[in-house]
This record gives structure tokens, C-alpha cells and sequence, in this order.
């Protein structure tokens, strides 16, 4: 069962959240650098706490003073814990508005997460009435959430994760909260407006390598280029190291939960710091960009070979 929050503290929380939400704009700007980014967590509580334990805490005595943390959404289904991942990231956002941000990903969306485990987990957890009014004030929630946030000017964190061709960001700067996502088998029928949001919140196959399919490479060259952007974060990809450089930089894919779905060879987990340099203050041999201004990216990873040694060293006990 579910015992750290009653479904009326549960439900008196989302409200709040919703409150907050509604006010920020679809595609968040001014999100200056330090700056956490964190990938997708699918329901893994202890990962998302391991992120908090190794790479500081959003606390008074951690770093949330000074950093703003950025989460790329698919909080919720595969994993066992949701619930607690989603009480967490909204006790986080309704204490640290402005230090938090909330993306929405491709499992936040009733669509996916009634079938994807958010509603079983529910139903088992919960029970009763409790499990469908928790599940429709988290889905609520889902749809205040904003799509994308500018980090530092120069960096796009997504939280679909998928970039359709000939996309701008003019076009999810016109969509309106709360935002309902047409169902997939709406695609020969939907109008324009909800195409977008069907190619947006597709689920093609992650790569194990953390890339975008062949096909799309061009397409982020091509958005970077003409949005002024330097790169752009997805976090919807499982990525063997945890994080992902691909297209000369362009693309950068970061997984924060440790050990996909259980898969034999397993993942690491990592989320993505961005720093800035001031003019004179340049390492790595990297030049200022022309506003005089370096942002450096760095992951932060928890490795798999970890948990597979703590997990031996319990089979032994």
C-alpha cells in the first residue's frame, strides 16, 4: 500500500501544483544556468533519491539556492513507485516554484500511463475510490505540465522527446493549458494542431545507443539552427552510459533511472549539469560564445555496476 501521503493530502497537493502550473508558459524561458537536468525516472524512487544522496540534495543545506532543477518528464509507469516519484517532484515544485521545473514527457498522458502501470499502480496501491480520484488529479496535473524550457538561451530541454520535421517552437507556444493529447488513433482524422502533438508524443522504439532514429538526425541540425540553439535535451532515450552526445553535440540524451525495465545488460543513470563561464574564465580550450558567454555540460552518473554489486552482496547475506 501507499503510506506516505492520505489520497486527500495526495489530491490537496496536485491542486496546489495545478495552481502554480497553469501560470507558467508552454515553453519556459529565462531558466539560467546552474542548472540540473534530470531524464526520464519511470516510477525508480531510489534513483531519483540516489541523484539527491550523490549529486546534492534539493535542500536548504544542498544546492537548490543556486541551481534550478529541470525535469524532462516520464515520471510515472514501468517502475514500482510512482506515486512516490510524483509526491516528491510536486512537494519539490510547490516549495521551490521558481527552482523547479516541470516537463511533460511522453508518459504523461492518460493515453499511455491507464495501460503503461500509473493506473495499475493505482489500483493496487490505493484501491477503493481513493485509486481513481489520485489517478485523474495526477493526470490533471499532467496537463498543466509545459512542453519544453530554454536553458541559458542556448539549450532546449523537450520533454516529448521527439522532434517531427519543419517543427518551431511558435507552434507549442500556441497550445493552451490545461492541454488534453488526442489519442494515436486519432492520427488519419486530427486536425493539424493535434498531428503535432501525435508526432511530438510518439513512441518509436528507444534506442540502446541514445540517438534519435537515422531519419531525424538532419531534423535537430536543422531546428538548432534555426531557433539560434546550441543543442537540444531529450530525456526519453535509454542510454547505456546514462547520457548520450550525439550529431557533433547537437542531440543530448539523458537517462536517469538506473537499470531499465531490468534489462540484462542493464544502464546507467545520469542527469546533466550546465554551468557558465564568464568571459575570461574559459576551460577546456573553449571559446566564449558571441554574448562573451561558455555554457559547459557535464553529466553526473550513477553506474549499474553499482547496483549489481550491491545486489550480489545481498543474495550473500
Amino acid at each position: 500500500p501507499f503510506a506516505a501521503a492520505t489520497a486527500e493530502q495526495f489530491c490537496a497537493l496536485c491542486k496546489e501544483a495545478v495552481r502554480l502550473l497553469e501560470g507558467e508558459e508552454m515553453v519556459i524561458t529565462g531558466v539560467q544556468p546552474p542548472v540540473k537536468i534530470f531524464g526520464a525516472l519511470h516510477g525508480q524512487i531510489v534513483d531519483l533519491l540516489s541523484h539527491f544522496k550523490w549529486h546534492q540534495p534539493p535542500t536548504k543545506d544542498g544546492d537548490i539556492k543556486y541551481n534550478t532543477y529541470v525535469f524532462l518528464g516520464d515520471y510515472v509507469d514501468r517502475g514500482g513507485y510512482s506515486l512516490e516519484v510524483m509526491l516528491v517532484l510536486l512537494c519539490l515544485k510547490v516549495t521551490r516554484k521558481a527552482s523547479v521545473v516541470l516537463l511533460r514527457g511522453r508518459h504523461e498522458n492518460r493515453h499511455l500511463n491507464y495501460h503503461d502501470g500509473l493506473w495499475r499502480e493505482c489500483e493496487q496501491r490505493l484501491g477503493g475510490n481513493d485509486q481513481r480520484v489520485v489517478y485523474e488529479h495526477l493526470n490533471y496535473v499532467f496537463e498543466h505540465l509545459s512542453l519544453a524550457a530554454v536553458v541559458g538561451d542556448r539549450i532546449l530541454a523537450l520533454g516529448p522527446g521527439t522532434l517531427p520535421p519543419s517543427f518551431s517552437l511558435d507552434q507549442l507556444r500556441f497550445y493552451r493549458k490545461p492541454l488534453a493529447l488526442p489519442h494515436a488513433a486519432q492520427q488519419g482524422a486530427a486536425k493539424p494542431a493535434d498531428r503535432l502533438l501525435l508526432d511530438l508524443f510518439s513512441h518509436a522504439s528507444p534506442s540502446r545507443q541514445g540517438g534519435l532514429p537515422e531519419p531525424r538526425r538532419d531534423h535537430v541540425r536543422a531546428f538548432c539552427s534555426k531557433h539560434g540553439l546550441a543543442a537540444v535535451v531529450t530525456g526519453d532515450q535509454v542510454c547505456p552510459r546514462g547520457f548520450s552526445f550525439r550529431d557533433g553535440g547537437q542531440h543530448i540524451a539523458v537517462a536517469s533511472c538506473l537499470n531499465y525495465c531490468d534489462l540484462p545488460e542493464g544502464n546507467d543513470a545520469a542527469i546533466l549539469c550546465v554551468t557558465r563561464s564568464r568571459p575570461g574564465q574559459e576551460k577546456d580550450g573553449q571559446a566564449p560564445e558571441d554574448n562573451g558567454v561558455v555554457l559547459h555540460l557535464r553529466p553526473r552518473v550513477l553506474t549499474a555496476r553499482t547496483a549489481r554489486v550491491y545486489r550480489t552482496l545481498r543474495r550473500k547475506r
